[in-house]
């Protein structure tokens, strides 16, 4: 799933379905 306001970084989804700037986790 790409982030739509992510610019040059990537969104990471957790299970629980909580977007993630960074894709830290």
């Amino acid at each position: 799933v790409t982030g739509e306001g992510a610019s040059t970084r990537f969104v990471q989804w957790e299970p629980s379905g909580t977007p993630l700037t960074g894709g830290s986790q």
